[in-house]
Parts: structure tokens; sequence; C-alpha cells
């Protein structure tokens, strides 16, 4: 029965170091902000584009703002601009990724930035 309440004694004696430590206190500070920075807004964005908004009724008539629809998320992906705002900057954008990516594993690029070579 001491063993046991040794070994918790030492588990609580170990968490609350962590707790103290101030490198976890700052990781844990860094991940608030970057949840208030990116990750909130990244949900609320998401609900924007899965939901009618006031907007909306102009756009089609069945909407009703705050029910869910795939309206937004069809014409991004299937609509008439969708080749332009969506695919065309894809593309450039894998473009530019596996150029970097075939240059820096050939071997041909020294140094920090591959394009100063």
């Amino acid at each position: 029965m001491t063993e046991i309440f040794q070994i918790s004694r030492k588990g609580a004696s170990q968490f609350r170091r962590a707790i103290i430590d101030p490198v976890n206190i700052t990781m844990l500070l860094l991940l608030a902000v970057l949840a208030y920075l990116v990750v909130w807004p990244f949900v609320q964005l998401l609900i924007e584009t899965l939901t009618w908004g006031q907007g909306d009724r102009r756009i089609s008539r069945q909407a009703v703002p705050g029910e869910f629809t795939w309206f937004h998320w069809l014409q991004a992906t299937t609509g008439p601009l969708s080749s332009k705002m969506l695919y065309g900057p894809l593309v450039n954008t894998l473009k530019t990724g596996v150029g970097n990516h075939t240059r820096i594993g050939g071997g041909r690029c020294s140094g920090v930035v591959c394009g100063a070579v």
C-alpha cells in the first residue's frame, strides 16, 4: 500500500513540476494564441460556408439564413469561376512545390535559398 502511495506522490510531484516549467507555460500560451488566431477563424469560416447567410437570398430563393447548404462549396469547386479561383492557383502551387522539391532533392541546390544558386 505504501508503494502505491509513493508512486502516486512521485507522479503528482512530476506533474506539478511539469505545470510550473517555463517551457510548458510558454507552449500552452502559444497554443492558446494559435487556437485564437488560426483555428477559431478557420472554424468560423467553415461554418459560414456551410450555412446560408443573410445576403444569399439574392443567389437562391430557397435560401433560409442559418440552414445547412453545400451551395457555396459546389460553386467553388464546380462553378464557372472555379478554374480561375481554385484550380489554376492550386496547379501553380503544386508546380512550385514539386519544382522546389526536385531542385532540393536533386542535389543542385547548395546554400539556404535555392533561387540564389
